[in-house]
């Protein structure tokens, strides 16, 4: 398999898992606000696709797994910052959201890296 393939099924995999996952925890049917959820994980795979056909390449540097974190950590900040501004909110909670939201994140980049790794080191020879 090609790298440029690899990066390409990752990415269509979050956009799929992770509208199926939103579509589990949403009323049915779907508000007809969820086509914003949609749109934010179509921009969010199309992101991992661009950083992952980075980092890629740099897998066996030590510095690849930091990078991974700092990458989704700032990716997750921005989206909740981007959701919070579009939706309102009380100032006082806004930054449990900031924080939960960017550490689900900063988990799925090392996530994202473990499983790039792997493929790095076993698959992508």
């Amino acid at each position: 398999m090609t790298k440029n393939k690899i990066c390409l099924c990752e990415a269509a995999a979050f956009f799929l898992l992770s509208n199926i996952i939103m579509l589990l925890g949403a009323d049915f049917p779907p508000p007809r606000g969820f086509i914003w959820i949609t749109v934010a994980a179509a921009v969010l795979s199309c992101t991992q696709f661009l950083f992952n056909k980075w980092i890629f390449t740099r897998m066996k540097e030590r510095k690849s797994f930091w990078m991974s974190i700092l990458f989704f950590g700032s990716e997750g900040f921005i989206t909740s910052v981007l959701f919070a501004v579009s939706g309102g909110g009380r100032f006082q909670v806004l930054w449990v959201w900031f924080a939960v939201i960017t550490l689900v994140f900063a988990i799925y980049g090392t996530g994202f890296w473990a499983v790039n790794k792997f493929i790095a080191r076993h698959i992508g020879r």
